[in-house]
């Protein structure tokens, strides 16, 4: 009778790994999709403080794309977007790398630097 409680018990532990894998793997790829998100606002927000850089010593609009771009990783820089919509603020625009592509609805994020003129 122990014997036939600890087999029956073995098949548990089975049942209960089936259910876990699946919840650990989504678990995995929500966490690096947030990591993912967390390092393009990083990087996104280096190259709207060197394009903003660029602005307040005066240098022109392509000078500004340029630094900010440069700034980038060159993976990301193909898909950035730098614009000034105003004379005080650089705006740059970046997709967000997917773990699976078409699961999350915010394909772009964008920040705006504040320009601060030098002297």
């Amino acid at each position: 009778s122990a014997r036939a409680k600890a087999q029956a018990e073995a098949g548990q532990v089975v049942l209960e790994n089936v259910a876990i894998v699946p919840l650990a793997l989504l678990f995995c790829l929500i966490a690096w999709q947030l990591v993912l998100t967390g390092v393009t606002f990083m990087y996104m927000g280096h190259a709207a403080d060197e394009g903003a850089r660029a602005a307040a010593i005066g240098k022109p609009a392509s000078v500004v794309t340029r630094e900010a771009t440069e700034a980038l990783p060159a993976s990301m820089r193909s898909g950035a977007t730098v614009t000034r919509p105003s004379p005080s603020s650089v705006q740059v625009s970046l997709p967000v790398p997917l773990v699976v592509p078409g699961w999350v609805s915010v394909s772009r994020i964008t920040t705006e630097q504040k320009v601060v003129v030098e002297p």
